[in-house]
């Protein structure tokens, strides 16, 4: 009977260890769930606030891109507006230089149109005093010609064809040198209506 006693003694305090055990694992597994759970709660939180600054993050950088939308289509815009400008003024350029072409070439055409009215006129200087100084000894050699031929008149010398090539040749001179004056001046044109069909 003892050892029965001391069994069911022995028995009751296995039990009851048995239990203080089992109340200690339910009191550690409760820590346990408060911990898990605390930490459950602390990583919710975290991932919360983690989303709430990734959402703020996310914002911002979509502001900033909207941002940068709009300044690149302003920027595409005053770049369209300045390409249109730059074609304008290359095209006032291209016609400035049309322009100054074409300037310039009747510059060269008048410069060359005043050179030429130049050396006329120095021609038409040069002729006359050339038809001058030619008139004068050939006005004396047709005076002596002249007075050959009076005093030499029926005196039977025969020199009359002579005198005659000196009167010629002195008469072609003088229609040389009227042509040359002739050419050498400038002349107004004198306009007239005419019937094409007479």
């Amino acid at each position: 009977r003892h050892s029965t006693k001391d069994l069911t003694q022995l028995v009751a305090l296995v039990r009851t260890a048995k239990a203080d055990r089992e109340r200690q694992m339910l009191s550690m597994l409760r820590n346990y769930e408060i911990v898990i759970g605390g930490l459950i709660v602390l990583i919710i939180g975290s991932v919360i606030l983690y989303g709430h600054y990734i959402t703020k993050l996310l914002k911002r950088k979509y502001r900033e891109l909207e941002d940068v939308l709009v300044r690149s289509q302003d920027a595409e815009a005053e770049a369209r507006a300045y390409s249109s400008q730059i074609q304008n003024v290359n095209e006032d350029v291209v016609r400035l230089n049309r322009e100054l072409e074409s300037n310039l070439n009747k510059l060269r055409d008048a410069q060359d149109e005043l050179v030429r009215k130049g050396r006329l006129s120095q021609l038409g200087q040069l002729t006359a005093t050339v038809a001058h100084e030619l008139r004068n000894p050939l006005g004396t050699v047709r005076t002596s010609a002249f007075l050959m031929e009076r005093k030499l008149k029926d005196k039977g010398l025969g020199v009359e064809p002579q005198l005659q090539r000196i009167n010629s040749g002195v008469t072609r001179c003088d229609s040389i040198i009227s042509q040359l004056l002739d050419f050498a001046r400038t002349k107004q044109l004198q306009c007239d209506s005419l019937v094409l069909d007479e």
